[in-house]
C-alpha cells in the first residue's frame, strides 16, 4: 500500500504540470494569433535543434510561437538559449527591450553589471542584488563552462583561472544578456566564431602587450627559431 503512494503523488503532479502547460499553450495562441492579424511574420525560420530542458513545457510548435512573439526573431541561434529559457525570460521582461536604451542599462537592471558609488573623488564598488532574470542567464552561463566548441566556454574557463569561477559565471551571463538585448532591439545577427578563433584571438592579445611592454623597455621581441 505504501509503494503505491509516491507513483500517485507523481502521476497527480504530473497531470497538474500538464494542465499548466495548457494554459501557457492557450496564451501563446492567443498573443500569437494578434499579431497575425496586426501583421504576422509568416513563414518560420528553421528551428535550430538543441537538446530540451527535462522541465520545458509539452507545447506542440512553441519554437514557432516564439517567434512570432519576437517579431520574427530566433534567440535559439544564442548559445545556451533553448526554447525554455527563452520563454522565461520573455515572460518577466516582455518582447519591448527598447525602455532599456541600452545594454548597459539592461545589465545594471538584471544586477549583472558591477556597481560604483562615488562621493567627492572617491569610488567604491556596491554590491548589486541579481533580478530572477539575472539568474536564469547564471544558470544558462553555467552550461557554456564545459562547452569544447564554443568560444564563450574558452571565455569562461579564462577568466575563472583569474578571478574564480564566480566572477566568470556572472561576467558570462552579462554577455548573455548583452546578446539577447542586441538581438532585440538592433536585430543583430548573432555568428558563432568558435574556440579556435577566440583562442587566437586572446594569444594575438598576449603578442600586442608584450610588443608594447618591450618598447616601453627599450627591447625587442623576436620568435624562437622552430627546430625540427
Amino acid at each position: 500500500m505504501r509503494s503505491g503512494k509516491p507513483l500517485q503523488s507523481w502521476e497527480h503532479y504530473q497531470h497538474q504540470i500538464a494542465e499548466c502547460d495548457q494554459q501557457i499553450e492557450l496564451i501563446l495562441q492567443e498573443l500569437t494569433f494578434n499579431d497575425t492579424q496586426v501583421g504576422g511574420i509568416g513563414e518560420k525560420p528553421k528551428a535550430k535543434e538543441k537538446r530540451p530542458s527535462p522541465n520545458a513545457p509539452q507545447i506542440s510548435g512553441l519554437h514557432s510561437m516564439l517567434i512570432d512573439l519576437c517579431q520574427g526573431k530566433d534567440l535559439s541561434i544564442l548559445p545556451a538559449h533553448t526554447d525554455y529559457s527563452v520563454l522565461q525570460i520573455i515572460s518577466e521582461v516582455g518582447t519591448d527591450l527598447s525602455k532599456w536604451s541600452t545594454e548597459k542599462h539592461f545589465t545594471a537592471w538584471l544586477g549583472l553589471a558591477p556597481g560604483t558609488s562615488q562621493s567627492g573623488k572617491r569610488k567604491s564598488n556596491v554590491k548589486r542584488s541579481r533580478s530572477k532574470v539575472g539568474r536564469y542567464f547564471c544558470i544558462m552561463a553555467r552550461s557554456l563552462a564545459r562547452s569544447k566548441d564554443i568560444a564563450l566556454g574558452g571565455f569562461y574557463r579564462r577568466l575563472a583561472a583569474r578571478r574564480g569561477g564566480l566572477m566568470a559565471n556572472i561576467a558570462l551571463a552579462r554577455k548573455l544578456a548583452a546578446f539577447f538585448w542586441r538581438v532585440m532591439v538592433k536585430g543583430t545577427e548573432f555568428v558563432e566564431e568558435g574556440l579556435a578563433a577566440y583562442e587566437a584571438k586572446c594569444l594575438e592579445g598576449k603578442k600586442r602587450s608584450l610588443r608594447r611592454l618591450a618598447k616601453e623597455l627599450g627591447q625587442t621581441v623576436s620568435p624562437i627559431p622552430v627546430t625540427v
